[in-house]
């Protein structure tokens, strides 16, 4: 492989020889010169196509180009920075919707072979059920399946670190004792519960905990003798036994779980509570792993046969008959489970198409600069042109310069989308019980979504400024004679404006509905109309009076019972049925006007009323469970 200097020196000596024959036949020295580089022909194609019979010639070539398009984009600053900064907008929008969809998802729990995990429900009569009560799930692990094991987990719990009334609370959950050999956590110290741990009295350790990582490392200092040592829980000794490894922090995707103790503890710590681990009460969600190289569908087909026994032994036989026709389902496990994704996934998949947009209003933006930029350089690649180059050769120095400033405008966008989603995590988390939890940690996915969204970006803005902008005659720009295709370019910018303004209309409509969307939604009051009429009181009122007494009788509830019904239950139930009192859908709603008149209402029918107090949460009094 020729280096440059002795390509050169190869030209040299053919041109010397060629003039030497030259003078011999009777030329002066200029002619005899003329005619040798006549006859050569063009001295930069040949030596293109001497590099183009080099190894690494493409190599070569792209090193070029990079070179060329840095020197370029330095000399024009404003138009660099502005490029860029267009760029990391978009891109970073659209990377930081993706990393929350990611999150939320996508992203497969980090546990051994997450593909064998499924999540069991059961629907019957077009509903679907996915909770089940704790002598349901025992009786189901003794049955013969196609499954490996059975986890049951619940929600979400909040533990009293200390002696009772120290006021430190941790966050965690309860779990039934095979859950950590079933999912396939890995640990960092110790290990998950044995079956035998889950029980009232507790295993042969007694009460028994595993802690996250983040909380042993925050809470417990990181301390090496961690394994064995005791902490106390709502008053009660429990020793540990086991720290997960860091990622992990449970598989309800979106909270977090410092703490999880076995479900049959729960009779230690919360004596006297609610009858929750009787056949009748379904509260723990089931996931299941299947057996290598069985298939779902072969597996749900064993697990209805076993659901059939299940009913026999678990279920009273008064309700037996309104069971028999249920079906097991067992959907894909391995993203975990999370309540989050009924109320975000369509935000989210909205948001998705507005940042997409927002990105292609960028593309468009730069297109039309780089178009602009290719105008001014026309007698540049006219140059270039009648020096020997191609045109394929100018489009891939075009697009070369577009992949720059993608790459480096994706760079930004990157670190923008790292900070950016932490505080659209905290801003979707602001003003509940509980934070949302999210790793919005960059991860492979993330990063193959950036070097796609920069591939694209720089295919999008700069194939066409690459092939009008080459679209040229040499001799006619050198000559300042009339440019041609100047009214297709014309054409072309004018469609690229269309676009633009298109584009712009709808993302600000679109941005301004959403944004009132997020806005009453953070605003929403579950309460009742106040209102009222002197009709209807009938049978309703005995419906509003029942439920007010159900909920008063539930501890801490007394101030809400008072709330939702007088002594002859018409407070807020009973009037409802004559003129349809409806729920304010918005905080703001509420708004009065000087003379105690709504301004604006929005309603719900007043059968959500009856539908929430249906979904009232007894495990975490005051909160709606959905």
């Amino acid at each position: 492989m020729k280096s440059e200097d002795e390509l050169d020196r190869e030209i040299r000596n053919h041109l010397d020889l060629e003039a030497e024959e030259r003078r011999a036949a009777g030329a002066n020295d200029d002619e005899a010169r003329y005619a040798a580089r006549r006859r050569f022909g063009n001295i930069a194609s040949v030596k293109e196509a001497v590099r183009a019979t080099r190894r690494w010639a493409r190599f070569d070539t792209l090193g070029q180009d990079l070179r060329y398009a840095v020197r370029g984009l330095v000399r024009t600053p404003a138009f660099t920075l502005t490029a860029i900064l267009s760029l990391a907008l978009g891109i970073g929008a659209n990377l930081t919707v993706f990393t929350l969809v990611n999150a939320l998802l996508l992203r497969t729990l980090p546990v051994a072979d997450p593909s064998r995990l499924v999540q069991v429900s059961v629907t019957n009569a077009g509903k679907t059920r996915q909770t089940f009560s704790y002598p349901t799930i025992r009786a189901f692990a003794t049955q013969p399946t196609e499954l490996t094991g059975l986890c049951g987990f619940a929600l979400g719990e909040s533990f009293e670190i200390g002696e009772m009334g120290s006021n430190r609370k941790a966050t965690g959950t309860w779990m039934t004792g095979d859950c950590y050999r079933v999912l396939g956590v890995p640990f960092a110290a110790g290990r998950g519960f044995a079956p035998e741990d889950d029980r009232p009295e507790g295993g042969a350790s007694g009460l028994v905990a595993v802690v996250s990582n983040d909380y042993w490392r925050r809470e417990l200092e990181g301390r090496e003798d961690v394994i064995g040592a005791s902490i106390v829980i709502e008053g009660n000794t429990v020793r540990v036994v086991g720290v997960t490894a860091r990622g992990f922090d449970g598989p309800n995707v979106g909270r977090t779980a410092d703490i999880t103790m076995p479900v049959s503890a729960m009779l230690r710590i919360r004596p006297g509570g609610p009858p929750i681990l009787s056949p009748g009460s379904n509260w723990l969600r089931l996931f299941a792993r299947l057996q290598p190289d069985v298939p779902r569908e072969q597996a749900a087909a064993r697990v209805n046969v076993a659901w059939t026994r299940i009913i026999d032994e678990v279920v009273d036989p008064s309700g037996q008959m309104g069971m028999r026709g249920a079906r097991v389902i067992l959907n894909s496990g391995g993203t975990g489970w999370s309540e989050l994704r009924t109320q975000f996934t369509r935000p989210l998949l909205v948001l998705v198409v507005i940042v997409a947009m927002v990105l292609l209003l960028a593309c468009a933006n730069l297109a039309s600069l780089l178009l602009a930029r290719a105008s001014a350089r026309q007698r540049e690649f006219a140059v270039r042109l009648a020096m020997g180059a191609g045109r394929a050769r100018l489009m891939r120095q075009v697009l070369t310069e577009s992949f720059l400033l993608a790459t480096i405008g994706g760079a930004v966008a990157v670190g923008f989308a790292r900070f950016s989603s932490d505080a659209l995590v905290s801003a979707l988390g602001a003003g509940r019980s509980r934070p949302i939890a999210l790793n919005v940690q960059p991860d492979g996915a993330v990063l193959a979504a950036a070097l796609a969204i920069v591939l694209t970006t720089s295919v999008l803005f700069g194939l066409a400024p690459a092939i009008r902008g080459t679209a040229i005659e040499g001799s006619s720009v050198l000559y300042d004679s009339a440019r041609p295709n100047g009214r297709r370019r014309g054409r072309f910018a004018s469609i690229l404006v269309s676009v633009q303004t298109a584009l712009s209309l709808v993302l600000v409509v679109g941005a301004t509905l959403f944004a009132q969307t997020l806005r009453n939604l953070t605003r929403v009051e579950f309460r009742i109309s106040p209102r009222r009429s002197d009709a209807g009181v009938g049978r309703d009122s005995a419906i509003g009076a029942r439920h007010g007494a159900t909920i008063g009788a539930r501890p801490g509830n007394g101030r809400r019972a008072r709330r939702l019904t007088r002594s002859d239950g018409s407070e807020r139930f009973g009037k409802l049925a004559g003129e349809g009192r409806r729920m304010d859908s918005v905080g703001d709603s509420r708004r009065r006007s000087g003379d105690g008149r709504c301004r604006r209402r929005d309603h719900y029918g007043w059968a959500i009323v009856f539908r929430r107090l249906r979904h009232f949460d007894a495990r975490r009094p005051g909160i709606f469970s959905r």
